[in-house]
């Protein structure tokens, strides 16, 4: 007198490892005639493996220099006079490169435990029995580079000189040169502060089932939980870098002029400049601690005799993802200057009179250009649930069902950032001089003019604290129920 129902839930009951331990219980007891019996099962593990590495820093340097000269002098005598030129050149280069990479650690390792027990005992007329297991699993590879820097360096530097001089016969002589300078040395810097990671990951579980019954009812219970953390925090410790280009330069030119009564010409040209630009750029320490995590549990009752049968279920489930993010904020900058100045001078010589003039300008140009933006964080995170329930129940030939689930999300993402800024400045700065000489036998007359003007313009921008919290959740639940009549 059982019902499809029943059978079915008896059905079901039978998988359960505690209800193979019943029936083999008894099995035993009718078959052998015995009374009592009894047995216990019981074993355990672990396993584990680390590999430490550690490399106490690192430098590497690199030096170059390379340089070259040449020169000559040329002489020329004749009827007519007397020519002679000289010529001389420079040049050199030096370059530098440095890298140092601070002490840098590894430590993975990786341990697995488990246990596991089985115990059964059975009478003449009745058998129960259980059995349990466990087991984790743990994963680690932390990484640490106690920080990175590179630098490197080119200087250049070139100069020349030449001149000439041509006297004729009666005495009259003409000279003319010039020289000019070059140099120039360029800079750059990269460093990244100590880096570390820390990935890892834990699995967790365990199980188990029990049983009991005799001729007229049988029970049994069976369960597991489990578990999952992933983990991988990074901290950068901050990130800097720079640039630099330095040039300067000179030129000088001039003529000078003799007949042979002694009247004189000469002029003179002058011309130097000299440039600096700057670029960086630096960051706090950048942190993320990206996350996952999810657990679960299951869980199941039987019951049953000749007539009746019950099955009960419920499971649960959590999980989570996060994702923190801060840095402590960033700056760049830029700077330009530069600078020119030049001077002629013109100049007349007879028995009676000497005049001569000067003129000198001079410019210079500044600008400049910083930005950044405060401390930053952001904290994703994502998380959810979900449980269930069931319940079937069943007598002779009639039999019911009952189930519930529900299951649920939440979001949240709050920002934060301290505020953003942008200024520049940009100048300039002019001179001007001139002046006139004029020598008799009587005296000197000088005369001298001179201006100066200058302009700025400094604007800038700035921003508040920014605040953000972006949310989201969604929820539900789904519930049934039946019944059957054979």
């Amino acid at each position: 007198m059982s019902s499809i129902y029943l059978k079915r839930t008896l059905g079901v009951a039978g998988v359960t490892g505690g209800l193979l331990l019943v029936g083999a219980g008894v099995a035993l007891a009718d078959d052998a005639g015995t009374t009592d019996a009894f047995g216990l099962t019981q074993g355990s593990g672990e396993a584990g493996v680390e590999a430490p590495i550690s490399l106490g820093g690192l430098s590497i340097g690199l030096s170059s220099t390379s340089s070259q000269q040449s020169g000559g002098t040329t002489t020329t005598t004749t009827d007519e006079g007397t020519s002679t030129s000289t010529h001389e050149d420079a040049s050199s280069t030096t370059s530098d490169l440095g890298i140092d990479v601070g002490a840098i650690t590894v430590d993975p390792m990786a341990a697995l435990a488990g246990s596991g027990s089985a115990q059964g005992a059975t009478g003449s007329d009745e058998g129960a029995g259980t059995t349990s297991g466990a087991g984790t699993a743990e994963v680690a590879a932390p990484v640490s580079v106690g920080g990175v820097s590179v630098t490197g360096s080119t200087t250049t530097q070139d100069a020349s000189a030449q001149e000439s001089t041509v006297t004729d016969a009666d005495g009259a002589s003409a000279t003319q040169g010039s020289t000019s300078t070059s140099e120039s040395t360029t800079t750059g810097t990269l460093g990244l502060g100590e880096t570390t990671l820390d990935p890892a990951a834990v699995l967790d579980g365990t199980a188990w089932a029990a049983g009991a019954g005799d001729e007229d009812d049988v029970t049994g219970t069976s369960g597991a939980t489990g578990s999952a953390d992933l983990s991988s925090p990074v901290n950068l410790g901050g990130l800097t870098a720079g640039f630099t280009d330095e040039r300067s330069g000179t030129d000088e030119a001039w003529t000078m002029r003799t007949d042979a009564d002694g009247d004189a010409t000469w002029s003179r040209a002058e011309r130097a400049h000299e440039s600096a630009t700057t670029a960086g750029v630096s960051t706090g320490e950048l942190t993320a601690d990206p996350a996952a995590w999810l657990s679960g549990s299951t869980e199941q009752a039987v019951s049953g005799d000749d007539r009746d049968g019950s099955l009960l279920g419920g499971t649960e489930g959590d999980l989570g993802v996060a994702a923190p993010v801060t840095s402590g904020g960033a700056d760049a900058w830029v700077a330009d200057e530069r600078s020119t100045w030049s001077s002629a001078t013109h100049g007349t010589r007879t028995d009676d009179v000497a005049r001569e003039t000067t003129t000198e300008r001079a410019d210079t140009t500044r600008t400049a250009g910083t930005a950044g933006i405060g401390e930053v964080a952001v904290l994703p995170a994502l998380t959810g649930a979900t449980e269930s329930a069931t319940g079937v129940e069943g007598r002779d030939e009639d039999g019911t069902f009952l189930g519930e689930g529900a299951g649920a999300l939440d979001l949240t993402a709050p920002l934060w950032a301290e505020g953003a800024w942008l200024a520049g400045s940009a100048e300039r700065e002019s001179a001007a001089a001139d002046s006139a000489a004029v020598t008799t036998d009587e005296g000197t007359t000088r005369t001298t003019t001179w201006s100066e003007t200058a302009d700025a313009v400094h604007p800038s921008l700035a921003t508040g604290p920014v605040q953000g919290d972006l949310a989201g959740w969604a929820w539900g639940e789904l519930t049934g129920a039946g019944s059957v009549r054979d």
